[in-house]
């Protein structure tokens, strides 16, 4: 989304926000529109994998999958940590895979010819909040 240079000054502070927001969200949705790094975060659902695993699972090169993730980590949604000689991948926010998992399960049920409304999963940190009022 191309802000209006003219008109950018003018907005209010939410507004700016949510028109980066946009931004930032059609930059993701162009990451994820290589079929490849949409099976790379299916795959760190389950959590951390290495090169070396992402490579055997995907029967891809190394240069390939390092290139995906490298794509995918400089934009924030994957970190990694070192183990010894291995860099360990894992999912940078647990609420993108949970957004990734309810797109496939609308997507899908709209292939099987049954749109209907999902059910958003609480996230792990909603189920382990004490409740609030009684709730």
């Amino acid at each position: 989304m191309k802000l209006n240079v003219r008109t950018a000054h003018k907005r209010t502070a939410p507004a700016r926000k949510k028109a980066k927001i946009l931004e930032f969200q059609a930059q993701v949705c162009k990451i994820f529109s290589n079929a490849t790094r949409l099976e790379i975060l299916n795959l760190l659902k389950n959590g951390e994998m290495t090169v070396s695993d992402l490579t055997k699972t995907l029967k891809a090169t190394k240069a390939n999958t390092s290139q995906h993730l490298k794509v995918m980590r400089m934009s924030g949604l994957l970190k990694t940590r070192r183990g010894g000689t291995n860099i360990y991948y894992r999912i940078a926010n647990e609420e993108l895979a949970n957004a990734c998992s309810l797109m496939q399960a609308a997507l899908s049920q709209i292939m099987d010819g049954h749109p209907q409304r999902i059910q958003r999963r609480p996230t792990a940190a909603e189920t382990a909040a004490p409740a609030v009022n009684g709730r």
